[in-house]
């Protein structure tokens, strides 16, 4: 009669009062005492899969207030339990919220298992995916590990969790940019997202992220998650500097503002800049032009160039080393920052 009372009254309170009802995939809280989560733990522990069953679901009710309860939880999903129960311990974890390394581990591993006896658990364990607080830096070891060894699919879904954790995330760069351009694999959408999420730690991709400013489709976020990922290393620099023999006007384009990004070390490209100056296309002459004005007082030798480009210059260009005179002369407030 005690378990009747325990399950039953609570039901009927909310059903009265209006309160501690929720749609089944909402989150929901009731209070509890100790006495009651030492029975329902001790239920969970019972050979009779029917009481932990209805021990993971009266957990589930309680919430955050059960976090005790989730060893055991994730004790069923790694034992591959019924499907019943397997569902009941996901939503149980969902709504206490409590996460950690063994629960995302099997939270991933039912993401990706997808179907158990038929079932599909792919959208309870990804609600509870969503609702545990697992930190960062766990979460990212946890999808980084065995990431070579998962299917296109699972490698895609795991580049949009990784893409959410940012900088936690930087372990996976070397994993995936020899995924770029390559048929067969994830998609280059789906790296250049992350990468751009992860931001300066991913700046081994700069070069890659060049490259894929030529293709049309990538090109827009390419540019993104370059202005995301920021100053390149230096050790990086042959390999920038391979892009600006492109054909494409947005690629050398975009190489300049990369190698403008180095600031005091930017004059070390200077030479590079200045035969930039006579580039067939207006947009790249403007952009070096620009580039050589950041480089600040060190650029005055290019002076004289600057004011025999003014004769033939067109507007953008011209405005640009108008700009760039007074950053070399110490003159202008300050730095243009990358468009």
């Amino acid at each position: 009669m005690g378990r009747i009372n325990r399950v039953v009254f609570p039901v009927l309170l909310s059903v009265i009062v209006g309160v501690g009802c929720a749609s089944p995939r909402g989150k929901t809280s009731r209070a509890t005492d100790e006495s009651e989560l030492e029975e329902l733990m001790l239920e969970l522990d019972s050979k009779e899969e029917y009481d932990q069953f209805d021990a993971a679901t009266e957990i589930r009710e309680i919430g955050p207030a059960a976090k005790v309860a989730v060893p055991k939880l994730v004790g069923f999903l790694k034992a591959n339990a019924s499907e019943r129960l397997v569902i009941a311990s996901l939503r149980a974890i969902e709504n206490i919220g409590e996460g950690g390394r063994d629960v995302d581990e099997q939270l991933i591993r039912y993401l990706e298992y997808e179907s158990h006896g038929g079932i599909s658990f792919y959208h309870y364990a990804q609600d509870a995916f969503k609702a545990v607080n697992t930190p960062a830096s766990i979460r990212a070891s946890v999808l980084i590990a065995g990431f070579e060894d998962c299917n296109t699919t699972h490698q895609q879904n795991r580049c949009y969790y990784l893409a959410k954790l940012g900088p936690a995330a930087k372990g996976i760069v070397p994993k995936v940019l020899p995924l770029l351009n390559k048929p067969g694999t994830i998609s280059d959408g789906a790296v250049i997202s992350l990468l751009a999420a992860i931001g300066p730690e991913a700046r081994q991709a700069i070069p890659d992220l060049l490259y894929l400013t030529e293709s049309k489709l990538y090109r827009r976020d390419a540019l993104y998650a370059l202005k995301a990922v920021g100053k390149p290393r230096m050790q990086d620099l042959s390999l920038i500097l391979f892009h600006l023999k492109s054909r494409q006007e947005v690629t050398r384009v975009a190489t300049i503002q990369v190698l403008s990004s180095l600031d005091k070390d930017a004059k070390k490209v200077m030479s590079t800049f200045i035969k930039l100056l006579d580039d067939p296309s207006p947009k790249v002459r403007e952009e070096a032009v620009r580039a050589i004005g950041n480089i600040g007082p060190d650029a005055k030798s290019v002076l004289p160039k600057f004011n025999e480009m003014k004769k033939s210059a067109g507007f953008p260009v011209l405005k640009a080393i108008e700009a760039s005179t007074r950053q070399i002369n110490g003159t202008s407030k300050g730095k243009r920052s990358v468009a």
